[in-house]
């Protein structure tokens, strides 16, 4: 089912002292699935994928210092990002809910399941990294991504993130300028995005990765050029529930830029029980 057009709450709810704006969609209906962003990112990029998805419940959220969330006094690690998601959903009356985190959203994801296993059924990791060590990027990629200039110029955009993202984003020019409207839209603030950096450059999840026990899967891009492929089978080998599902030429935006290739492996997976690995 499209959703594009449902009814749409938009809200901000306190969390540790923070004020959280949050998006829910479908409400009530079926477990519901919490969307946690890349880095710098706002809700409005999460539009490609929504619009493929299925009519279960969806609460989308923006970051500390991420679209219209405000920017803290002082940055955030891994441990309170993910106690800060726990209040949303105390906030929003969620007992328990499904979580999928894209990039630095993966990272949190992983540490909400450290943390509070019970309070998540599944887990979907998109463009996922466990941390270090683990297969890095090229240090030109590296260098790109430590600076937020492609949120905020267009020219710089255009230019950078076909280098960052690879897959359809770098091969359709129609697909980069799509992304990049809602790029654009709402920037994260300098601090904000420093203080994301900060704490994905601290982040690692190998020492108890193997006990992570949700069932969960691991989506990816085989061209990722910010997370390197085999970090998804090194990590879906780890986890003792996990199911990998790698798709061909596809980078590191696979859920925005192929939605139609990547939105039904999710689906079926939040709605099947079956752990089995599954790589094409």
């Amino acid at each position: 089912m499209n959703v594009r057009n449902a009814v749409v709450d938009e809200l901000y709810v306190s969390a540790r002292r923070h004020q959280i704006r949050v998006q829910r969609r479908n409400i009530g209906n079926r477990y519901p699935l919490i969307l946690i962003n890349g880095i710098g990112a706002a809700i409005e990029m999460w539009q490609p994928f929504i619009a493929e998805l299925d009519d279960r419940e969806l609460v989308c959220l923006d970051l500390p210092g991420c679209g219209r969330s405000p920017t803290p006094p002082l940055p955030l690690r891994m441990p309170q990002i993910a106690a800060l998601i726990i209040d949303v959903m105390d906030s929003l009356g969620l007992q328990r809910a499904d979580i999928l985190g894209v990039s630095f959203g993966g990272a949190v994801a992983l540490e909400l399941a450290r943390r509070f296993p019970e309070r998540i059924r599944r887990l979907v990791l998109v463009s996922t990294s466990p941390g270090t060590p683990g297969a890095a990027p090229h240090p030109a990629i590296v260098a790109m991504m430590l600076s937020p200039i492609r949120y905020y110029n267009r020219r710089a955009a255009e230019l950078i993130v076909p280098l960052i993202a690879g897959g359809e984003t770098a091969r359709d020019r129609r697909k980069l300028r799509a992304g990049l409207q809602d790029r654009l839209m709402l920037p994260p603030s300098l601090r904000g995005y420093a203080y994301q950096m900060l704490a994905v450059s601290t982040f690692t999840a190998w020492p108890w990765l193997h006990r992570i026990a949700h069932r969960t899967l691991v989506l990816h891009g085989r061209d990722d050029p910010v997370c390197p492929a085999l970090n998804a089978r090194l990590m879906s080998a780890t986890m003792p529930n996990a199911r990998l599902h790698m798709i061909a030429g596809a980078g590191h935006l696979v859920l925005l830029d192929e939605p139609s290739r990547a939105t039904p492996a999710v689906v079926e997976f939040l709605e099947s029980g079956s752990p089995a690995v599954a790589v094409r």
